[in-house]
């Protein structure tokens, strides 16, 4: 967000992450927020695209966050327009 590409530069608008970015953890392979929770970077949606795998006791749920935007997007080659790196999106999946 704070390195916006041509196409995401309209997107990420410096009024709207300046106040807060003392807040944000950056990380570059995982993040664990909690035991329970941990944030995965995967990339292709976005270049610091992450899922949050959830765990409790010996389960795990995936959010797939923005790789899995509808129903349709299950299937791994299918990926969304607003994609930025449409083949990392597929890898990631």
């Amino acid at each position: 967000m704070m390195n916006p590409n041509n196409r995401t530069k309209g997107t990420y608008l410096r009024e709207n992450w300046e106040p807060i970015q003392h807040q944000v953890e950056t990380f570059t392979e995982y993040l664990n927020v909690i035991p329970e929770i941990q944030m995965v970077h995967t990339g292709g949606h976005s270049n610091d695209h992450s899922i949050i795998l959830l765990k409790q006791g010996n389960e795990t749920m995936i959010h797939m966050a923005d790789l899995l935007l509808t129903h349709a997007h299950r299937k791994p080659v299918w990926v969304a327009a607003v994609d930025d790196y449409p083949m990392r999106s597929i890898i990631a999946k």
